[in-house]
């Protein structure tokens, strides 16, 4: 059973949390600044990452169901990566052919 925690509690966890990865990705040399629902993260190109931290308490949130649907996620990606792979992988081989069929025509014309 987890520990039940107040509001300010809640709000210090997050500040910690937070400051901690501020600090790291200040470290990493980016820009950080903080948003109304959490903090923003200045990529290159003018993008930017929002980062918004939930703390969650394990009665009311089920971490198998989460890993579960990540696991399903993340098998969709590398389906997905598989199939565009193959694709990648048959133009490749469409391209092969069609220059060696040009150099072969180029020398028996010669």
């Amino acid at each position: 059973m987890s520990e039940k925690i107040t509001v300010k509690e809640k709000a210090a966890l997050r500040n910690e949390l937070y400051t901690s990865m501020e600090n790291g990705l200040v470290d990493e040399g980016m820009t950080v600044e903080p948003v109304s629902e959490g903090m923003l993260i200045h990529l290159e190109n003018g993008l930017f990452a929002e980062v918004k931290v939930t703390i969650k308490n394990e009665e009311k949130f089920d971490l198998e169901e989460a890993r579960a649907k990540y696991a399903e996620k993340m098998a969709r990606q590398a389906e997905r990566a598989a199939k565009s792979a193959e694709v990648a992988k048959r133009k490749a081989e469409k391209a092969a052919e069609k220059l060696a069929k040009e150099q072969a025509k180029t020398e028996t014309e010669a």
